[in-house]
């Protein structure tokens, strides 16, 4: 088997008529192949010069045509130059290049513009690889954090500027002997990919011309304990979020001060990132938001973001687990809301690869894929029993197991993000990052989106995704849910949200089911407990006596449970509230009142 390779300089109008011609051939031969080389104009005359001493020619202009044997231990024939090229191909295979000089001229310029922005995305590509000088790890004790820095240590790299300075920094002072042992395992290992492993337990020291800050689990939230027999009660959420955001914004003060000015800040959390796993979940778009505000006037908003990527794992595992493929074939699963208690998995625009089956088995080259949507049989079993069972399971604190996805979750983000390593099959992932107005989502708001990136690190929110009424009804209830935790901080966004798009509206009718509401299926926090909970205080309110045929009212009920889970979320108060309801509640409630009456005359 032969191949031809073209050479020239990309300003050069003969190497466009080779160019040309030999795409032609390919397209017209079955057994052409063709190697293009594109050199800048100002490193020709180097690169003709070793061409020519390595294989014994004369020195030629630009372009160099020759033919080599793949298949016999790659023996090079010399063609020669840009007429010799087109003698051969009329001689051989009677083709001939047809194209005007101005046709080629524009060619040659098409071809300049391609070599200008190669070489400007590998200069940036360098300048960041030659900038990647120091690491720090925040919560360094964190199970995530020991295998997270075994993998940074066993990263290859070109060149030992290349290589990596870690500096761990324990989240509490009580772990600091942690992170001691966990720096002299590193050490021990020798890994190749690091220059060098420091600890600390001064943050300024941490932080000092840090080129990327990545913070894991601190400020965990206080449980239920006994002590000296006394159930000390679990912490409320918004006194918890107060520590938080002050220690974050202390946090963000120092990266502003003290880190290099194009500092990358990753907040990923703990392994375990959703409420349901009260005791160690992190609040992902809080956090983010609140080192927004600490950093907005030096570092860039799109330096600062959040990584809701072991969460999108899992739920890919989910997907995948239920279409009979791997969770590695599964792509373009998008992750709405606040990442840690209100959140939509949605599955619109997810893509399956390689699917193999007994029946449907559907394959085709590797840039093959389908719709994963249209190949789930019930959706709605899918929303309400499969993806709640995942997170149901994930709740339990398998810390191993969840450390390793987690680990492994952030650093295909950091190769990602900062060395350009992408999935040529992965063009959409979900990032915690600022809003810009984006699908209703207040501007300034921290937000899991949709993005999209490039390979050299930078993303953008996908701006051409479709939501259906339904679906945005649920990011509706997300963002508010994230505004409701910002309210800790500042209220007037919850305010301002709640007038724009919640409006006084009256008790809708029960309807078709289309996506789920957004606590009840993707929150494990909200079981059958909190239904029946929910029961419980509608039975107790005075104007209606507690229901004996729970049968025939349940239709009545379920509209009015429906209406009071898009209503509030808690809706403790009922019965100081019961007087301001509107005429619709109260008309829901008569009927369920004269059922019961009509029920209970049956009876007796």
């Amino acid at each position: 088997m032969a191949k031809i390779v073209i050479a020239g300089a990309s300003d050069c109008p003969f190497y466009a008529t080779c160019e040309m011609l030999g795409d032609k051939m390919q397209r017209s031969l079955p057994d052409f192949f063709l190697t293009k080389v594109v050199i800048p104009p100002n490193e020709w005359d180097e690169y003709s010069e070793r061409i020519a001493r390595e294989r014994g020619w004369s020195k030629m202009p630009s372009p160099i045509v020759w033919r080599e044997l793949v298949d016999t231990g790659g023996r090079v024939t010399l063609i020669g130059d840009a007429r010799d090229f087109q003698e051969y191909a009329n001689t051989y295979y009677a083709m001939l290049s047809r194209l005007s000089s101005h046709k080629l001229l524009q060619i040659s310029i098409d071809n300049q513009r391609y070599t200008d922005e190669a070489i400007a995305a590998r200069s940036i590509k360098q300048v960041m690889l030659n900038t990647w000088r120091k690491i720090a790890i925040i919560g360094a004790e964190s199970p995530t954090a020991v295998r997270l820095a075994m993998l940074l240590a066993m990263m290859q790299h070109s060149s030992k500027a290349q290589k990596v300075k870690l500096h761990l920094f324990p989240g509490s002072f009580v772990h600091s002997d942690a992170v001691v042992r966990l720096k002299e395992i590193l050490d021990d290992s020798a890994c190749i990919g690091l220059q060098a492993v420091e600890t600390s337990v001064n943050l300024t020291e941490a932080l000092e011309n840090a080129s990327l800050v990545v913070i894991l689990d601190v400020i965990p939230r206080e449980h239920p304990i006994c002590v000296d027999g006394t159930l000390k009660h679990s912490e409320a959420r918004s006194e918890w979020l107060d520590r938080r955001f002050h220690y974050f914004y202390r946090l963000g003060e120092c990266i502003r001060q003290y880190a290099d000015q194009n500092v990358r800040v990753l907040v990923v959390g703990s392994e375990q990132t959703f409420e349901g796993a009260v005791t160690i979940s992190s609040p992902l778009n809080f956090d983010v938001q609140t080192l927004h505000m600490a950093c907005k006037e030096n570092i860039p908003l799109n330096n600062i973001v959040g990584l809701p990527r072991a969460l999108e794992y899992s739920m890919k595992s989910a997907l995948a687990r239920r279409l009979g493929v791997r969770r590695c074939d599964i792509v373009d699963l998008i992750i709405w809301g606040n990442i840690d208690n209100v959140f939509l998995v949605d599955i619109s625009q997810a893509r399956v690869h390689r699917r193999h089956g007994a029946v449907d088995s559907e394959t085709g080259p590797a840039w093959f894929s389908l719709a994963a949507e249209p190949l789930v049989f019930d959706l709605r079993e899918l929303y309400e029993r499969i993806i709640p069972e995942k997170l149901e399971r994930s709740r339990w604190p398998g810390t191993n197991t969840a450390a390793m996805r987690h680990a492994s979750a952030i650093f295909s983000f950091i190769k990602q993000w900062q060395f350009g390593y992408k999935d040529p099959n992965e063009t959409i992932t979900s990032l915690v990052l600022s809003s810009t107005g984006h699908y209703s989502v207040p501007a300034g708001l921290a937000f899991s989106f949709p993005v999209t990136t490039s390979p050299m690190g930078c993303f953008e929110i996908c701006q051409d995704i479709t939501v259906e009424s339904s679906k945005m009804k649920v990011i509706e209830n997300c963002i508010l849910d994230t505004l409701k935790d910002w309210s800790v901080v500042d209220p007037s966004m919850l305010t301002e949200f709640r007038k724009e798009v919640f409006p006084v509206q009256s008790a809708p009718k029960s309807e078709a089911w289309n996506y789920p509401s957004a606590t009840t299926a993707v929150n494990p926090a909200i079981s059958v407990e909190s239904v029946d909970q929910e029961k419980r205080e509608f039975n107790a309110v005075p104007s209606i006596k507690p229901l004996k045929s729970q049968i025939s009212c349940n239709n009545a009920l379920e509209d009015l449970l429906i209406w009071k889970k898009k209503q509030s979320r808690s809706f403790q108060n009922m019965e100081k509230t019961a007087s301001t309801m509107t005429r619709e509640v109260i008309g829901v409630m008569r009927r369920i009142e004269t059922k019961w009456r009509l029920t209970k005359s049956r009876t007796n």
